[in-house]
């Protein structure tokens, strides 16, 4: 990583699908995004994160909540470690403040559907519990495109994943296993069938299909790439997860995230980039 460069700008679409039954449920999320690396100590690093633009393709009305969240969080302070992996936000105290200055009126104005006021109070309560609103940004989501380990590491091992939450309050765990060609490190993954609960896995998707004599195995599909250019920034990442209980539940995520030529970007997203 050259902590010259001070700013990059990426444009970047996730996208999920969650399968249970009939019932589908899945978004695209777009965002257009600065990031700037603001300092290197001997043992970490600051970026600045900056939303720019954003567009949303939901199915239901968390997507259009979780597009307003980011208005809240459109400026964040990332501290790392050497090698990109998040250590904590730095600017929380900036967001309290806007949250509870405009943000929290402009919520409560805008959603007066049944649950919503609960909603608003959840979203208080973790902003407001420093290690609660930093462990979301420790999942699967697109600044693992970012944020992701492999920054300045010379030589690659096997490595261990834990997403906390990820089937509601069971983390999944999983190997990582990682290859590196040039400039480039492909990534793919297997269960960790020992840190893996899953007597409590087998329980959760019996009470959710009330099927209780079910056979549960899940299964694991998982790739990702993450180019570099030769300064050691990320020019493209590219990421995949699929878990399932084969013809029962499917959660498939991805992420994808290129970097932008400044005098390209205009501040406002090119949706063709994803077209193809």
């Amino acid at each position: 990583m050259n902590s010259e460069l001070k700013k990059d700008f990426y444009q970047s679409v996730s996208a999920n699908r969650v399968i249970l039954g009939e019932k589908i449920t899945e978004f695209r999320h777009f965002r257009l995004f600065k990031l700037n690396c603001l300092k290197q100590t001997e043992n970490s690093l600051i970026f600045e994160y900056i939303l720019l633009d954003q567009k949303m393709e939901g199915t239901a009305l968390i997507h259009q909540w979780t597009k307003d969240l980011e208005l809240l969080q459109n400026r964040l302070l990332f501290k790392t470690d050497l090698y990109g992996n998040i250590i904590s936000i730095e600017n929380i105290s900036e967001l309290q403040n806007k949250w509870k200055s405009e943000f929290k009126s402009f919520l409560t104005k805008k959603y007066t559907q049944e649950g919503s006021r609960q909603l608003i109070e959840n979203t208080e309560q973790i902003l407001y519990n420093k290690q609660e609103f930093e462990q979301q940004f420790f999942g699967y989501s697109f600044l693992r495109t970012l944020f992701h380990g492999y920054y300045n590491v010379k030589e690659l091992t096997e490595s261990s994943l834990s997403l906390k939450n990820y089937f509601g309050q069971l983390d999944l765990e999983l190997s990582i296993q990682s290859k590196k060609e040039n400039n480039n490190i492909t990534n793919t993954a297997v269960l960790n069938k020992e840190l893996f609960k899953q007597k409590e896995f087998t329980q959760l998707i019996r009470d959710i299909t009330h099927t209780y004599n079910l056979k549960v195995d899940l299964t694991i599909d998982l790739e990702e790439i993450f180019s570099f250019n030769e300064q050691g920034q990320i020019k493209e990442s590219s990421l995949y997860l699929e878990t399932a209980v084969p013809d029962i539940y499917y959660i498939i995520t991805a992420h994808q995230t290129s970097l932008v030529e400044q005098e390209k970007h205009k501040n406002t997203l090119n949706l063709e980039l994803w077209e193809n």
